[in-house]
């Protein structure tokens, strides 16, 4: 009794290190001391920490989703090009997440950018539990000799130069997924290959009915935005996505759409309901570059466009 008393404080210590965004030791860490002072359990200890250390990850991903919204237009733009060029290669997503959770940074930078990006965080959850429970399994059976408390494993991470360096590169990336125009350069190659991001792909079940569903849902995203008319849109104004890309220029203008000159591409229509803001500078649209196939339209007098 005594034993699951300290598993259940032990999972919840993890869970509340998972959660912190930074400046905190390595779970392994905290599990070997333990593990060897308190002779808890290997395989209990370790697979449970791992699924603690999950569900504190996730709850830090959510949490980071909320902050990014403070974060400004650009910066967000970036990260969710970035997590949407993630999800249109699952294959790239599950090597980078298991590689890099094996490896000696905190993942902190990991869940937090995926957090501000949107990343759907189910796949993602999953391939870190997996890499954790084997991870922290190997680190805490082969670790010997340590004598500290968790008390000085914790004040360690504070200030050991090694947790400290970890820490700066970890802000690092976190900077690098949203400062880096990941838009631009993602969207591009999108825009090239022809690609519908994942997030607005129908459902995979390949029914007309789910189809249907899906075009109405768009529908009505559409038509719950606010209604923006083309009034102050003028003849050859540049238009701009939110994260900078140059979409193209204005060719022609309806009371309630206007049509793009393109590079590169055959010209397309925007209904107004896609404009964010006009400035003298020209258009900007409510949507990012990579979500461009979403909202164009290719003949505007098609009665089902």
């Amino acid at each position: 009794m005594v034993t699951v008393l300290h598993l259940c404080l032990a999972w919840a210590l993890v869970l509340i290190m998972n959660v912190i965004p930074a400046f905190m030791p390595p779970t392994w860490s905290v599990l070997a001391v333990l593990h060897l002072h308190n002779h808890l359990p290997l395989l209990p200890l370790t697979v449970g920490g791992a699924t603690a250390a999950t569900a504190g990850r996730t709850m830090l991903a959510r949490l980071s989703r909320w902050a990014g919204g403070h974060l400004p237009e650009r910066d967000r733009a970036n990260a969710v090009a970035l997590a949407t060029f993630l999800e249109r290669h699952p294959r790239w997503q599950d090597a980078i997440v298991f590689g890099y959770c094996l490896g000696p940074l905190p993942s902190n930078a990991l869940f937090i950018a995926a957090g501000i990006g949107r990343l759907r965080l189910r796949r993602v959850a999953v391939i870190f539990l997996v890499s954790r429970a084997l991870g922290d399994t190997f680190w805490v059976w082969t670790a010997t000799g340590i004598t500290r408390s968790v008390g000085d494993v914790f004040a360690g991470a504070l200030t050991s130069p090694r947790s400290l360096a970890a820490q700066a590169v970890s802000a690092g990336l976190i900077a690098a997924a949203c400062r880096l125009p990941w838009a631009t350069w993602l969207g591009e190659a999108a825009s090239a290959h022809g690609r519908t991001p994942p997030h607005l792909q129908p459902p995979e079940c390949g029914s007309d009915a789910a189809w249907l569903h899906h075009e109405m849902r768009t529908e009505m995203n559409l038509m719950n935005a606010e209604t923006v008319t083309t009034d102050g849109v003028e003849f050859d104004m540049p238009v701009r996505s939110m994260d900078g890309v140059k979409l193209g220029s204005v060719k022609e203008i309806r009371a309630e759409s206007f049509q793009l000159n393109a590079p590169h591409r055959p010209d397309y229509w925007l209904r107004g309901t896609a404009i964010q803001q006009i400035t003298p500078d020209g258009i900007i649209v409510r949507f990012i570059s990579l979500d461009r196939p979403y909202y164009e339209i290719a003949d505007i007098d098609d009665p089902y466009a």
